[in-house]
């Protein structure tokens, strides 16, 4: 931004240009995260999402987060005997919902469930890497969700087992 002074003298005009910094307005990196986390967690596609999301989030320096390794502080100091409210704690805070809601808004409506009732980003991140980190146990949710599915009414059961089967 350039403000400009212009002073004028009685033998002469000038004009001064005084250039002062351009101070964007502090922005969340997690504004526009819908653009880079374009793939949603579903029960067969658990280390593509995990990917995307760990470099967004390394990237943003927001990793430690979700992965327990920059846990927020008490929300209260202790200060000449009586309790004030932490600011540091408020903003992390803060931090930690915005990342549940991104966290959240990149899961599947199948897989929202595993989720429902966690308060923090990093209790989402372990639950989701508890319930498909491992093959066994990405291979068992998926067929829990496949014995979910409704049935279409020509199916047989013998046809919806080994549909299953194949799984």
């Amino acid at each position: 931004m350039e403000n400009v002074d212009h002073s004028s003298t009685s033998s002469e005009n000038s004009i001064t240009a005084t250039l002062t910094p351009f101070t964007p307005p502090a922005i969340s990196p997690l504004t526009h995260a819908h653009h880079f986390i374009s793939l949603k967690l579903n029960t067969q596609n658990y280390l593509l999402w995990r990917t995307q999301l760990v470099l967004f989030l390394r990237g943003q320096k927001l990793l430690g987060f979700v992965d327990g390794s920059h846990p927020c502080s008490s929300l209260t100091l202790t200060v000449d005997d009586h309790s004030e409210p932490n600011p540091v704690a408020l903003l992390c805070k803060e931090q930690d919902q915005l990342l549940l809601s991104l966290l959240m808004s990149s899961l599947s409506e199948f897989v929202i469930p595993l989720v429902v009732g966690l308060n923090t980003s990093h209790e989402v991140w372990c639950a989701l890497e508890f319930a498909f980190a491992s093959p066994s146990n990405t291979h068992i949710l998926h067929l829990h969700m496949q014995m979910q599915r409704p049935q279409a009414s020509d199916e047989s059961a013998p046809l919806f087992f080994n549909v299953l089967k194949q799984v």
